[in-house]
Order: C-alpha cells, then sequence, then structure tokens
C-alpha cells in the first residue's frame, strides 16, 4: 500500500477503466493488526479500489475478511513456506551449498540469487542493470541466475558484453536439493 498504488489507479482511470488491478500483501496476522496512520489509510482505500488484493497468510487474510470493509476480492495464495519445514531442507543441503560455494568461487562474496524463469515478464536485463550498479560499490557481489527460458542466450550474451560474465553465474533449471542449496 504506497504511492506507487495510486499511480497505477490513475493510470486505470485515465487510460483504461476496464482494466484489473490485483497485489501481493505479505502482512503476517500481527502486521495487519498493527497497521497505523497513513498505511492503514491507504489500505482502506485500496481495498475498495483495487480489483483483488492476494495474500500469502491465512490467519492475516482470515483478519481481513473478518475486521476491514472491501470491495477487492481477498485471494489466499501460500508463497510462503512453513518456515520450520523449509529451515529443515536447508539445514539439508549445507554440504552441497558449502561444495557449490566452492566450486563456483564464491567464498566470501555476497551473493544475490534470482530463481524463476528468464523470460520477459520478469524484467532480468533489469535485473543485470541493477547489479551493474551495485557491483560499482560492492566488488564482493556475484549475481547467480536459477532459470531456463527462451532469453537465457542473450541474457549471457548481454553479461559478456557488459563484462559481468565472471560474476553473473547462470546454473540452468534446478529442483529439489540442487535448488535449496541455492537458498542457502
Amino acid at each position: 500500500y504506497n504511492i506507487l498504488s495510486f499511480i497505477i489507479l490513475i493510470s486505470k482511470f485515465l487510460f483504461n477503466r476496464k482494466m484489473k488491478i490485483y497485489t501481493i500483501c505479505d502482512d503476517s496476522l500481527e502486521i495487519a493488526r498493527q497497521c497505523r496512520g497513513i498505511r492503514k489509510f491507504m489500505r482502506s482505500i485500496l481495498l475498495f479500489l483495487f480489483t483483488g488484493i492476494i495474500l500469502a497468510d491465512k490467519k492475516a487474510l482470515d483478519w481481513y475478511k473478518n475486521n476491514l470493509s472491501h470491495r477487492a476480492e481477498l485471494i489466499y495464495f501460500p508463497i510462503i513456506q512453513n518456515n520450520r519445514l523449509f529451515r529443515q531442507r536447508l539445514e539439508k543441503v549445507v554440504d552441497l551449498s558449502v561444495r557449490k560455494r566452492k566450486r563456483y568461487m564464491l567464498e566470501n562474496k555476497t551473493v544475490l540469487l534470482y530463481v524463476g524463469r528468464l523470460v520477459e515478464v520478469k524484467n532480468i536485463f533489469f535485473l543485470l542493470e541493477v547489479y551493474k550498479s551495485v557491483r560499482k560499490k560492492h566488488m564482493d557481489t556475484s549475481l547467480v541466475i536459477v532459470g531456463e527460458g527462451r532469453l537465457k542466450d542473450s541474457l549471457i550474451k548481454y553479461t559478456n558484453e557488459e563484462a559481468l560474465s565472471e560474476n553473473v553465474l547462470f546454473t540452468g533449471k534446478e529442483e529439489g536439493d540442487e535448488l535449496f542449496s541455492w537458498y542457502n
């Protein structure tokens, strides 16, 4: 619930009134209850002007439904994993994570991680532009890109042209323990 939300709404009313606007809200129950000031005001307005709000916490969703007036559709989408199970999976692959750090020479570096499809809608070229800026100030960083997609070859070519290839690693698609090791 920020100024960008209102800019999008203004665009809708000026250019395309039929546009549907959904947003994702990762409020926990505690954050939803403690919302104050301008953020609370903006939330109350956007609950009527957005088409839908997707909440990642079931308790927060129930609280929204029972305590807030809304016209927006409230949707539960559990994008956040069970913390205990997630930590167990991460602990299980620590050795694999350590091996990858050594193999890809990532020791003593801050690793920035992207996991997802390599397609236009994900705007990976913008991510690489931002990484170039980060790299100027923080030379001890590397960017790891986990995923596949039709832009992979173009992205690799771009990293070569921009002299980023030594610091950007494309792993391809990874799943299961291989993927979880990157989160570590």
